[in-house]
């Protein structure tokens, strides 16, 4: 089911995680009896520039725009109905008020480009589209408003396919986000994508997937504001009730990197089961992974699942159970993690960090139960090869974990073996191997 209403909040990384997200049922339309108009220059809708000369645009009306530009200020929020074109360009800005825009679905086969801005002071934009979005070019969403609380968001319903680069960007007022929201099933970029935060602790930007696949066949970076040392600010939020798989390299930014890492990766997918393929800050390392509820304001919307196939590097890890439903929360590593901290909180849900690499694994990080008693540690590598602990588990006041359990049942319903070797102090609830 997709993802709506989004918003991630002002707390969302470092404290919390998404304050508003709710899961509805999208149905596209389409109008059959909706005209065709051929721009012959640039545009600004719903006054179509053609070779009859100007047209006003009904609402639903397709348009091919050609190697020219469409432009939407925002003045009137008549729906759009299919865009087409080779290399034009696609323009929706708030600058003539508040844009709540829906288009039944945009392709560009050319080096086009589509962007979605909102200048200074500048209302918010809400863009829908409601079947495939697919660009020859680039895509672009930037939010540049000075006032604080707008926002920027981009949903598409259906598949998206990007060929050129992708940027979104927050840099603008207080409490302001650019959010790219993607409900398909499948959905592309072939060039790079960077994720550009804004500022202190209250600028969002990212993408938000609800299911399907998603391949960052350029890589996904992140990029956190430098200036203010602003933290996991550049996101990606994987939501929805099925199982996902995102694949291609994920990064921080190499320019003015923050030491602990920029960018950040909530995962509050429910029992469904989110797979990346690819390495995971191994360049340049992210700032957060939540995985499950990330805040107390989102202790009531379930648990989430989550493997990290390669190598991973992320300075800051929490796994949450969910507080008001019986969903537990899971990360599996089955290559080398390298952390700061990590976190298990235990609530109805149970909070639950999996090694289970076929190859030798070394772990470092501090583990540590969000109170004393809480979350389990499993090594299920079948005792072929061995998980390698750098640094103290359960030691911080409060902190000692629930339980180790070394072998036991894997998610393949496989009774498998494991084998561990602890370098630094560990104090634990209870140690148990063998099958559980």
């Amino acid at each position: 089911m997709p993802v709506s209403n989004f918003k991630f909040s002002h707390r969302a990384v470092l404290m919390g995680g998404i304050s508003a997200l709710a899961f509805t049922t999208m149905v596209a339309t389409q109008n059959p009896a909706a005209a065709q108009e051929v721009l012959d220059d640039n545009s600004t809708w719903p006054t179509l520039d053609t070779a009859s000369g100007d047209v006003t645009a009904s609402a639903g009306d397709d348009v091919d725009i050609v190697t020219f530009t469409l432009t939407d200020t925002g003045n009137d929020n008549t729906a759009i109905g299919a865009v087409t074109g080779t290399t034009g360009t696609l323009a929706i800005t708030g600058a003539d008020g508040e844009n709540n825009q829906t288009i039944e679905s945009v392709d560009l086969s050319g080096a086009g480009a589509v962007t979605v801005t909102i200048d200074a002071p500048h209302n918010a934009v809400d863009v829908t589209i409601d079947n495939d979005f697919m660009n020859g070019g680039t895509l672009d969403l930037t939010n540049s408003s000075t006032t604080e609380g707008v926002d920027l968001n981009m949903t598409v319903n259906g598949d998206t396919t990007v060929t050129g680069t992708t940027t979104i960007t927050a840099d603008g007022g207080e409490n302001g986000e650019a959010n790219l929201i993607l409900n398909g099933e499948t959905n592309t970029f072939t060039d790079v994508v960077t994720v550009n935060g804004g500022a202190g602790d209250v600028e969002f930007a990212g993408i938000a997937v609800s299911g399907g696949t998603v391949n960052f066949d350029g890589g996904l970076i992140f990029n956190d504001d430098p200036a203010d040392d602003a933290e996991g600010n550049a996101y990606l939020f994987v939501g929805g009730t099925e199982d996902q798989i995102i694949n291609g390299v994920i990064n921080g930014t190499a320019t003015d990197p923050n030491p602990e890492g920029e960018g950040a990766i909530v995962v509050r997918n429910g029992d469904a089961t989110a797979t990346f393929n690819n390495v995971v800050g191994t360049t340049n390392g992210l700032n957060f992974l939540g995985v499950g509820p990330t805040s107390e304001e989102s202790r009531t919307r379930g648990g989430g699942n989550a493997v990290f196939t390669a190598d991973t590097v992320i300075n800051t890890i929490r796994i949450n159970g969910s507080d008001t439903v019986d969903e537990d929360a899971n990360a599996t590593f089955s290559a080398d993690l390298t952390a700061d901290n990590i976190r298990l909180n235990d609530a109805i849900g149970d909070a639950t960090i999996i090694f289970d690499g076929a190859a030798a694994q070394a772990i470092a990080g501090t583990i540590n139960g969000a109170a004393s008693g809480e979350g389990t540690i499993r090594v299920l590598n079948d005792s072929t090869v061995i998980a390698t602990f750098a640094d103290e588990i359960g030691t911080n006041e409060d902190g000692v974990v629930g339980a180790i359990e070394i072998g036991g049942t894997n998610s393949n319903d496989d009774v498998v073996g494991g084998s561990a070797n602890f370098e630094a102090n560990v104090v634990v609830d209870a140690l148990r191997a063998g099958s559980v």
